[in-house]
C-alpha cells in the first residue's frame, strides 16, 4: 500500500532485526519502487535473435494488419498492442517533482544497464487480421501507484488495482466485442478509447508520445 509516511522512506537506510519498524519501511519502501516502475516499450523495429518478433510504432507506420508488405501469406500471426505509451524521462521527472525533492546523484559504480526510452500504461492482443482478443488486456499496476503518489493520497495496490483492471477489461471487452460484430478491425479509435480509460483511471501523468 502507498502512503505517504512509506514514501519517506530512504533507500539508503539500514534494517536490522532489533528495530521492526525499519524492516517494515524498507520493505514497504521497495514495495512502491516495484509498484511505480512501468514496463517498457520497445524502439520501432526492435527484434528479438530468432526474428520472430517485431516492434512497429504507430503512427510512424500503419498497423501492420494494414499494411500488404508486412509478414507472409502462409504465416498467422498475434498482435500485442502496447498503448498509452510515453517517456520515461519525462515519467521519471514527475516522481521527482510528486516526491518535492530532488534527483541525488547516482554513487552507485557498476555499469548501469541502459534504460528503456518509453513506458506504456497498458497492452492487449489482437488475432492475425488486427481483431482485438477478448480478455486479452493486462494493465501493469504503476499508474494508480503514480497517481496515489501525486495526489498525496493512499492506494490499495491489491483492491483498488483489481477494481481498475475490473473495469478497464470490461471496457475493452464491451469494445472488442462491437468491433467484432462487424469483424472490424482495431484501429485509431480503439487504441483511443484504451488510452483514455487507462489515464481517466489512474494511468499515468505523461502524454503518450505514439499511439
Amino acid at each position: 500500500m502507498l502512503t505517504p509516511d512509506t514514501r519517506r522512506a530512504s533507500a539508503n537506510e539500514t534494517a536490522t532485526a532489533s528495530d521492526p519498524e525499519d524492516v517494515t519501511r524498507t520493505l514497504l519502501y521497495w514495495m512502491d519502487v516495484e509498484a511505480l516502475t512501468p514496463p517498457d516499450a520497445e524502439e520501432d523495429r526492435d527484434t528479438n535473435a530468432k526474428g520472430t518478433f517485431e516492434a512497429r510504432h504507430v503512427p510512424d507506420r500503419d498497423f501492420p494488419w494494414r499494411d500488404r508488405t508486412f509478414g507472409h501469406p502462409d504465416r498467422r500471426h498475434r498482435h500485442f498492442v502496447r498503448f498509452g505509451i510515453f517517456d520515461r524521462t519525462r515519467y521519471q521527472a514527475d516522481i521527482i517533482r510528486a516526491l518535492s525533492t530532488t534527483a541525488e546523484q547516482d554513487q552507485d559504480t557498476r555499469k548501469a544497464s541502459k534504460a528503456a526510452r518509453f513506458g506504456f500504461a497498458g497492452v492487449f492482443a489482437a488475432d492475425n487480421d488486427g481483431v482485438a482478443v477478448l480478455d486479452s488486456l493486462l494493465i501493469p499496476a504503476f499508474g494508480l501507484a503514480f497517481e496515489s503518489l501525486k495526489s498525496g493520497g493512499s492506494a490499495d495496490l491489491d483492491d483498488d488495482l483489481d477494481a481498475f483492471r475490473r473495469r478497464m477489461k470490461a471496457r475493452f471487452n464491451e469494445l472488442a466485442a462491437v468491433y467484432a460484430a462487424t469483424s472490424r478491425q482495431v484501429d485509431e479509435a480503439f487504441v483511443g478509447a484504451m488510452r483514455e480509460g487507462s489515464v481517466r483511471g489512474g494511468g499515468g501523468n505523461s502524454e503518450p508520445v505514439r499511439v
